[in-house]
């Protein structure tokens, strides 16, 4: 039985480290993009997938990021 409950809070360790690494990973995917967004030199096309009243507008067709840059910052 103890075995089982130690387990069971190795598990939850486990979940809690890999939550952890996904928001790492996150920050570390949003700075790149940030990075992306600050040093390509767009070109700006429409975005073929817009809906009515879709704030993104224009797609970049060179990294393929809105051009509303209020998305990322």
């Amino acid at each position: 039985m103890n075995d089982l409950i130690q387990q069971v809070k190795d598990i939850d360790d486990e979940i809690i480290s890999l939550h952890n690494k996904v928001d790492e990973c996150k920050i570390i995917k949003r700075d790149i993009i940030r990075k992306i967004w600050m040093t390509c030199k767009h070109n700006w096309v429409d975005n073929s997938e817009k809906y009515y009243g879709d704030i993104s507008g224009k797609l970049c067709s060179k990294c393929n990021l809105y051009s509303n840059k209020n998305l990322y910052f």
